[in-house]
């Protein structure tokens, strides 16, 4: 092959790699600030693109058929802005119902939602939820849409809910598709009687290949003697050429136990079921290797005169030493009751 057809192979690839690079940034980037347009009405559940309309036409909205899929053409798109109007007219309806922890239907929660169209504009509506927890969103167009609701008196849960619903991929085909009789649920947990807790989020250093440590979450202080809620101990050797280290951790509970668990709302801590410690090895050598670890569990402490919970990232290595990053609350009560006021 002669250097005059590598030549021009090379620059053929090379003017394929700045239009490929051109026609992403724009597809990814808004040189202009969004216009938000919002809609607001907070006796409404169901917004149609036009109008907010009051509940009780929220169920006669959600026995009709759903919008009509755009049609989306199979032929190359002749321009930046066509392609972006083929994902961003897209029509929009979307069905929900918000419950609380018990899957009771929850009335008059704020629901916010927000989308863009092709020309990067940010659209905004407000409604509420009837008296059964409906809502509903139809008669616009666009890539996607983002829900957040919320309600005085509740938390909202983040483990639950879907924040982010896309109904086009980047070619416009329709990729979500509501059902009317299947709305999306969510979810919202009533606060409850919340006591005065002790919290704090610190990060406390430890040694490593030496004895344990004591780390007294009243005082919020570890050392090298009791008292203390957790006994610390890590273990750490030496870095192979990738890098990675044996490690452990061990996280004990004196005159009580740990109870790790995956609550999203650790408010009140179990009577039973506590284990002594928790314990965390890694080999250099394995696959799944990982320099530090997260864990959420609750504590009985001090022969059971406190409870508590935390959410911890352990990190053997930092700086010189080890560290446990640790937000936690107790109840100096002794009471199981871990809801804060």
């Amino acid at each position: 092959m002669n250097s005059k057809r590598i030549f021009s192979i090379l620059a053929f690839l090379i003017g394929i790699l700045v239009i490929w690079f051109f026609v992403w940034n724009r597809k990814t980037s808004q040189p202009n600030p969004p216009q938000i347009v919002s809609v607001q009405d907070q006796g409404a559940a169901h917004y149609d693109g036009q109008n907010l309309t009051q509940t009780q036409n929220v169920h006669q909205a959600s026995t009709q058929p759903q919008n009509t899929p755009t049609t989306i053409s199979n032929d190359k798109p002749h321009s930046i802005q066509e392609w972006l109007e083929r994902q961003y007219n897209i029509s929009i309806s979307f069905y929900g119902k918000v419950v609380d922890e018990n899957e009771v239907p929850v009335s008059n929660a704020s629901i916010e939602f927000e989308w863009a169209n092709a020309k990067g504009e940010g659209l905004h509506a407000s409604i509420t939820s009837d008296n059964l927890g409906l809502f509903s969103l139809t008669g616009v167009k666009g890539k996607g849409i983002a829900v957040n609701l919320f309600k005085e008196g509740y938390y909202t849960s983040k483990q639950l809910n879907q924040k982010y619903f896309r109904y086009s991929d980047d070619f416009g085909r329709r990729t979500f598709s509501p059902d009317t009789t299947n709305p999306i649920v969510f979810h919202l947990r009533k606060k409850g009687q919340g006591e005065a807790l002790i919290h704090n989020l610190q990060l406390f250093g430890f040694r490593t290949n030496g004895p344990v440590q004591y780390l007294d979450l009243v005082q919020g202080k570890n050392s090298l003697t009791p008292p203390g809620d957790l006994v610390v101990q890590f273990t750490r050797g030496e870095r192979n050429t990738d890098g990675k280290y044996d490690w452990s951790a061990i996280i004990s509970v004196p005159e009580g136990g740990i109870f790790e668990t995956d609550e999203e709302f650790m408010f009140f801590a179990p009577e039973d079921g506590y284990q002594q410690s928790i314990e965390i090895r890694q080999s250099a050598n394995e696959s799944d290797w990982v320099s530090q670890a997260k864990k959420r569990f609750y504590i009985k402490s001090r022969s059971g005169n406190i409870y508590g919970r935390a959410e911890a990232t352990i990190i053997p290595r930092y700086q010189d030493a080890a560290a446990i990053d640790l937000d936690y609350y107790i109840n100096p009560s002794g009471s199981r009751n871990l809801e804060p006021k």
